[in-house]
């Protein structure tokens, strides 16, 4: 819904679009709504994990705002990717219980 490069008069645009939704869906279809996406993009990226090959994956990534004061932070990723047994029983295991 809110993408992340756009102005404010945008996301005043899409909050009441948000806001419309929620009164003429309701809270529980919203909230289902938010569940099964987030549920879409965690299948999408185990499907995509599952298919990566054995080895070291590195990634290097810059954020310029953290916390209160802006600063430009340098954040490092280094993942080191055996396939075994147990690493495909949690790729299988969902990441948040849907009770």
């Amino acid at each position: 819904m809110l993408r992340y490069n756009s102005n404010l008069k945008d996301k005043a645009r899409e909050l009441r679009k948000l806001q419309d939704l929620f009164r003429s869906q309701g809270k529980m279809f919203v909230l289902r709504l938010f569940r099964e996406m987030l549920q879409k993009a965690e299948d999408g990226a185990r499907n995509k994990i599952r298919r990566w090959r054995d080895g070291t994956y590195r990634s290097v990534s810059f954020i310029d705002t953290v916390g209160h004061t802006e600063a430009l932070t340098r954040v490092s990723l280094k993942l080191r990717f055996p396939r075994s047994p147990a690493l495909h029983r949690r790729l299988r295991a969902p990441l948040f219980s849907h009770s």
